[in-house]
């Protein structure tokens, strides 16, 4: 989990060797950042999905002068539907897409035992027109602005964008329920460019919300609900000592 909690909780250091969950907690910390691997891979999201949603990558190489990067991901309750978009200004203008499911065990192929999970990839060169307007949307939806978000729960429905614009990062989400969701456009938009051929999982009302996360990354299923939080522009996944 590359990324730094703001929320810091002060605890009294033990005397003596680290208690074994301890030791595990501060070791979460260190193995969860992304440095820009296949995300197709269901190994791969379960250590590094937390760096990849807040947008290390796009953070360490964000600056003035520098290409417009965005990575949009929607949660659509984990162990149902998770959607990335990852676009780049160009030129041209490129978006990836993938759409995740719960995985297909009857489709496995001894040429590659992952593949169920990698889900549906393609990608899109946009026009500059088509690039206008989703820029357009994105500062329409506060993509640009900074807040801290509510607990983002797995089994939620969710937006989280990390966004490198005129040399400025930023990352922010967009909670289902909420006033920020209703108004958010790029949604819509981003979905229009969508070539995976998987039909967006409508968002729902679901289970309560989880004020605490079990600091379990997600892999190919999760059979515990984990969360994180936005504070201060970083995503607060880890526990600092």
């Amino acid at each position: 989990m590359g990324a730094v909690l703001v929320r810091k909780v002060k605890l009294r250091r033990p005397r003596g060797p680290i208690p074994a969950g301890l030791a595990l907690l501060l070791l979460l910390g260190s193995a969860c950042s992304y440095g820009g691997g296949d995300i197709g891979n269901p190994f791969t999201r379960k250590f590094e999905w937390y760096g990849f949603i807040g947008g290390n990558d796009i953070r360490a190489q964000c600056a003035a002068g520098g290409s417009d990067r965005f990575r949009l991901v929607f949660n659509g309750r984990w162990d149902e539907q998770v959607r990335i978009y990852d676009l780049d200004a160009g030129p041209p203008s490129m978006l990836a897409e993938r759409a995740l499911g719960s995985g297909d065990f009857f489709a496995i192929s001894l040429s590659d035992p992952v593949a169920p999970w990698r889900g549906r990839a393609t990608s899109v060169t946009l026009t500059e027109p088509e690039y206008d307007l989703l820029l357009a949307s994105f500062a329409e939806s506060g993509v640009y602005g900074r807040r801290d978000s509510p607990s983002l729960g797995s089994d939620k429905f969710y937006w989280i964008v990390a966004a490198c614009h005129d040399g400025r990062f930023t990352l922010n989400a967009w909670l289902y329920p909420s006033p920020e969701f209703d108004r958010a456009t790029f949604p819509q938009r981003l979905l229009s460019f969508d070539k995976t051929g998987i039909a967006y999982n409508d968002p729902r009302k679901a289970g309560p919300t989880y004020p605490q996360p079990p600091y379990q990354a997600p892999g190919i299923r999760s059979p515990q609900p984990w969360s994180v939080w936005i504070r201060d522009n970083r995503l607060a996944d880890q526990l600092i000592l």
